[in-house]
């Protein structure tokens, strides 16, 4: 029954992101393969959504992470995103040309808006040091970004 889902279900009772969320991971995914300086490196279809990697991805890959703002009562809004950046065990230099692109990339997304929804900037606030994943058993480094925006 509809009163037993949770707030913000669909009919399955799968709890929905916000429109904005949904713009976000658009607008990230389309910055992103649209930019040669990052698909020369990483395909387009082994850029990932957080949650969604099955099975291990030939490598290099990236899985995009995107965290809800904390609650605010002003309609402007600061979710976190992070994408990391996974290759082959050795070097790092392709992770690190990879993170270096994308902070020009998700710099270049100013002032986009939807009906609903507008995206002011995407600020870069750091990366990781150099990490070693041992389920995937891949050298991976972050990147963070702040989204800037108004609900």
């Amino acid at each position: 029954p509809a009163d037993d889902r949770p707030h913000g279900a669909d009919c399955d009772g799968a709890v929905q992101p916000a429109i904005g969320a949904l713009l976000m991971r658009a607008l990230l995914y389309a910055a992103i393969v649209a930019s040669p300086s990052l698909t020369d490196v990483i395909p387009a279809d082994r850029w990932i959504a957080g949650g969604s990697v099955d099975e291990l991805p030939d490598r290099p890959f990236a899985v995009i992470r995107i965290t809800d703002a904390p609650p605010s009562v002003s309609k402007s809004t600061q979710p976190r995103v992070g994408i990391w950046v996974h290759d082959n065990r050795g070097s790092y230099s392709r992770i690190d040309a990879v993170l270096g692109s994308l902070r020009t990339v998700l710099a270049a997304i100013v002032d986009v808006q939807d009906a609903n929804n507008r995206i002011s900037c995407i600020e870069w606030t750091g990366d990781s040091p150099d990490l070693i994943d041992t389920d995937y058993n891949t050298n991976v480094r972050t990147a963070s970004f702040v989204v800037t925006g108004r609900k």
